[in-house]
């Protein structure tokens, strides 16, 4: 059923050893994609331990190394060693603080709170301490709504009428403006959550009939929103891409809106994710894409976005399985990665790469970031602290920083 795909849809990273972790789920490709997708599709694109038959230490013993007391380190007080700063829960702050004065406090004061919130991250370019925007951040959280609920007409109505009381006391207000496209599209969306056969087929056409609307909308804000809040060109290339746009003008809408917002390094994630499961050469379109994002993108330096955008495509597309068929510039990335984690020193980005790093097979970066890692492995960047082990320990051995030939984990 070629027509019946649904966007956006990602591969993720599975790392755990043995299995496949249940933070990692990967939706099957669809028909018409690349011959690299059906291949990493019909096998999980996980991080697989070498065939050596070893035996493995137990969950336990690999947890022991993190566990933390007061005064050093131990199993007296079993609680895992905390990082220095937590990317995933200042994330989850910043979305939860932005969503909770819309959905659940009805007094038009707090809507002008979120107004003077959104309007703060946007004007003033705040970041999280990894580097990503705090705007971004926000908008997203009102996102996944989409990915939890059947959205109904009476509630979608009961949005909109809240978001023109919005508008009407904020009427220069760009913010209101988005939060409806966003709203536009979790009712279109949110049709897709149905997992019945039957009813999913009959979802997807109301799907697409939602998906007009949202369109027509963006497109009506455009000379407002467009040039002063980079989110309008992530939804429209998301729902551009949904209603099966051709190439050409997916990448026409990627050139529009890394004009408009160089250093906004969503844009280009919005791109990996939404346009390379639609193309015929998709590895082609991602190193297209990174390139694209290292030439405009230079606020975080001439390579960061470089190794923003393939970290974006490993974890959400490909897999760590596919990496080495990807045509990364590994000594591009590797600078793009040092200038990243330079300007925002964080186990979340310190982490990531050696992890990136280690699917590579390139074991002298490896070692070069694993000099910097501290406290407990980041679930999100290994999956599996088995994998964190090894990539470690196969990056400490001399002998493997000669070539790519060796590798701590089966493709």
């Amino acid at each position: 059923m070629p027509h019946v795909s649904v966007l956006p849809w990602c591969i993720a990273v599975c790392l755990a050893v043995g299995g496949v972790s249940a933070d990692r789920v990967r939706a099957e490709p669809r028909s018409g994609s690349s011959h690299l997708l059906e291949r990493v599709a019909a096998r999980p694109a996980i991080a697989q331990q070498s065939q050596d038959y070893q035996l493995e230490p137990s969950p336990l013993e690999r947890l022991i190394p993190y566990l933390e007391r007061e005064g050093g380190v131990g199993i007296e007080a079993p609680k895992l060693a905390q990082p220095v700063y937590d990317e995933a829960e200042e994330r989850l702050r910043i979305g939860v603080e932005a969503t909770h004065l819309f959905y659940y406090n009805e007094s038009a004061d707090d809507l002008s709170k979120l107004d003077a919130l959104l309007e703060r991250y946007r004007d003033a370019r705040e970041t999280t301490a990894s580097g990503v925007s705090k705007l971004v951040v926000a908008y997203s959280r009102f996102r996944q709504r989409a990915e939890d609920i059947h959205p109904d007409e009476t509630t979608q109505r009961r949005q909109l009428d809240k978001i023109d009381a919005w508008q009407a006391a904020h009427p220069n207000s760009i913010s209101p403006k988005i939060i409806r496209a966003i709203a536009l599209r979790e009712y279109a969306f949110g049709m897709l959550n149905e997992r019945g056969l039957v009813r999913q087929a009959k979802n997807l056409i109301v799907f697409r009939k939602r998906l007009a609307p949202l369109v027509d909308y963006l497109q009506s804000i455009k000379q407002d929103v467009a040039s002063r809040d980079p989110y309008w060109h992530i939804l429209m290339i998301e729902a551009r891409a949904a209603q099966r746009a051709s190439s050409a003008e997916l990448f026409a809408l990627l050139d529009e809106a890394s004009k408009a917002f160089p250093d906004e390094v969503q844009i280009y994630v919005s791109a990996i994710v939404n346009m390379v499961p639609l193309s015929k050469q998709p590895i082609d379109d991602v190193e297209s894409i990174a390139v694209l994002a290292a030439v405009r993108g230079n606020a975080q330096g001439k390579s960061a976005f470089y190794a923003r955008t393939y970290w974006a495509a490993i974890n959400m597309v490909f897999g760590a399985g596919a990496v080495p068929a990807l045509k990364i510039d590994w000594q591009r990335f590797a600078e793009g990665a040092r200038e990243v984690s330079a300007r925002y020193p964080v186990q979340w980005n310190i982490q990531h790469f050696a992890a990136l790093a280690c699917f590579g097979r390139d074991a002298a970066v490896t070692s070069e970031f694993f000099k910097s890692i501290e406290g407990r492995p980041l679930r999100q960047a290994w999956g599996d602290i088995a994998v964190h082990d090894r990539c470690r320990d196969w990056a400490a051995d001399p002998v493997n920083r000669y070539g790519k030939q060796h590798a701590p984990i089966e493709n």
